[in-house]
């Protein structure tokens, strides 16, 4: 038997904490266009994403609502490699900084892409992800 807690510390009262705890016991969805894999990992507090193509280019539509909010999104994206990212949320640009980071991590085969981004909403956003080459 696995239990998962999302622990930590704050100064926010239990109702702030709500959208966060629903964004995270109760995810929302991903609409994804055809050439991409995404399910959701709750240990990791991310989606966990691979594209089923040499592309590097991902678009997809989280449904966010109130029940299942996005709070601060992750993403671990499969065999990403070397190229770096750039992001649109609802067709705007998101330069990398402190609402956006990523970061990549080195397997025996391939490397993966971590991405954070500091977002909130409870209405569906539209995610766009494409690499910049290196």
């Amino acid at each position: 038997m696995t239990k998962l807690m999302l622990t930590g510390m704050t100064d926010k009262t239990a109702e702030e904490l709500l959208p966060l705890a629903r964004s995270w016991y109760n995810p929302p969805a991903i609409k994804k266009s055809v050439n991409l894999k995404a399910s959701y990992d709750q240990a990791q507090r991310a989606y966990i994403l691979s594209m089923e193509d040499e592309s590097k280019n991902i678009e997809f539509t989280i449904a966010a609502s109130k029940e299942s909010p996005v709070v601060n999104i992750a993403f671990v994206i499969r065999g990403w490699g070397e190229n770096d990212l750039t992001l649109k949320i609802n067709g705007q640009n998101i330069s990398r900084g402190k609402n956006f980071r990523y970061g990549r991590i080195d397997n025996l085969e391939s490397n993966d892409l971590i991405v954070w981004i500091r977002y909130e909403s409870i209405l569906p956003i539209k995610i766009m992800l494409s690499s910049r080459g290196v």
